[in-house]
């Protein structure tokens, strides 16, 4: 089990956040498991708990306990050659093209200032009735601000007669891409733009890796299309801790 005091999180919920992963081995002991969640530290705070799919016994104990399943990510890859499937998914018009923003900072908060509440629908931040988009909108902006300090990412922009699509944020290490973040702006949600943003990434780096939501289909069809296979999937699940520690069954 590996716990990490989620202090990214903290600022977007504002309150104490933990990310708690379970491993293959937390699964033999249901008791033992929720016992380590019952933690002091939890006290008062927002708890997300990641584990491996499968174990239902595992995950229905959760539940009961006041746990709440949010999604399951799902790690995609590249498996197949770009050459083999990058025309079926370059649904694009001749004109478009990728840009690559300047790092500086006031490159990025341009861009960051154009993400709104609508953009992430099927985010799990923003599906939780508990939180919902505004709270989700600011996590990604903070994000971007996160990312934009790493000296590896890059920040692309797809763009079409000048106007500004999608958004697309790498860490790029060597020859492999992974995709952090990326979204259509509002005006140009469901319109299939989406694809050529993916197509696009495809073409430029033959080795991608990224993380789709199970909220979030066509997306992961898009990824599929594109000659990306799963190869990790993780159920996400949370529970907001009452301030007088963790009561089982607690909401």
């Amino acid at each position: 089990m590996k716990i990490v005091e989620a202090t990214w999180e903290r600022r977007n919920l504002g309150r104490d956040a933990w990310e708690v992963t379970l491993e293959r081995e937390d699964m033999a002991d249901v008791e033992k498991t929720l016992a380590a969640l019952h933690d002091a530290r939890f006290a008062g705070a927002y708890v997300c708990v990641k584990m491996p799919v499968g174990n239902l016994k595992m995950l229905h104990a959760l539940e009961d306990d006041g746990f709440r399943f949010l999604e399951t990510q799902l790690s995609l890859m590249s498996k197949f050659k770009a050459d083999d499937v990058v025309g079926q998914c370059a649904n694009a018009d001749a004109q478009m093209k990728f840009v690559t923003v300047e790092k500086s900072e006031a490159a990025w908060e341009r861009v960051i200032s154009k993400i709104e509440p609508e953009m992430f629908d099927t985010d799990r931040i923003s599906l939780d009735p508990a939180l919902g988009p505004e709270i989700a909108c600011r996590r990604y902006q903070n994000w971007m601000r996160d990312l934009f300090k790493n000296p590896k990412s890059e920040l692309m922009l797809l763009t079409l007669d000048g106007r500004e699509i999608a958004f697309n944020v790498d860490i790029v290490e060597g020859c492999v891409r992974h995709g952090m973040l990326a979204g259509n702006f509002p005006e140009f949600k469901n319109t299939g733009y989406g694809m050529a943003l993916i197509a696009g990434s495809l073409e430029k780096h033959r080795k991608v890796r990224t993380m789709v939501s199970s909220n979030n289909p066509h997306v992961l069809r898009a990824h599929q299309n594109c000659g990306r296979v799963v190869y990790r999937e993780i159920y996400v699940l949370r529970k907001f801790v009452p301030e007088g520690g963790v009561e089982k069954g607690q909401k």
